[in-house]
């Protein structure tokens, strides 16, 4: 509100300086009104704006990690090899698979067999590089993308791997 005609000068300044709006006051109570109003929509349209962009990101973590382990999911595995590919860039693929892994299942039930998968994501990425890919490939099936791996270190990187889930302890109940 101005109670008398500032120049265009001031009305830039008081804008640049973070003003949404800038009206001079001369009994048009309509456009007041109307002006009031956009800026009502607009601070909703922000509001949504952010909401919008939250939600995005939530669906966007869905989509690439795993809910039981937190790792990352197989859709991130196959976009990392074919990254790789596509470069020319050589990458160690290592897949585990947790043997007789129904069987702890069915004998100790469903949520020690989360447990179990949970424990196994965590020594993966534990045991691997910064730049490695750990993810959960499906069921009780993990993949190790490894770039730039020396075809020397293959089964070093591999007995690593193997030792890293033997080594993993369950207390006893």
């Amino acid at each position: 509100y101005a109670s008398e005609d500032p120049g265009e000068d001031e009305v830039v300044q008081a804008l640049l300086a973070g003003a949404d709006d800038f009206f001079l006051w001369s009994h048009r109570i309509g456009e007041l009104g109307a002006r009031i109003q956009v800026q009502l929509r607009n601070r909703r349209d922000r509001e949504l704006l952010a909401w919008t962009s939250d939600k995005v990101g939530e669906l966007r973590s869905a989509a690439l990690l795993d809910p039981l382990t937190g790792i990352p999911n197989r859709r991130v595995a196959d976009s990392a090899l074919s990254g790789a590919l596509d470069a020319g860039r050589a990458t160690l693929l290592a897949l585990i698979d947790l043997d007789h892994f129904k069987l702890v299942n069915d004998t100790c039930g469903h949520p020690v067999g989360d447990h179990v998968l949970r424990a196994t994501a965590n020594a993966l990425e534990r045991t691997s590089r910064r730049g490695d890919v750990v993810a959960r490939f499906g069921g009780e099936e993990f993949v190790v993308l490894i770039p730039d791996a020396r075809a020397s270190s293959v089964l070093q990187i591999g007995e690593r791997l193997r030792t890293a889930i033997r080594e993993i302890r369950f207390p006893p109940d």
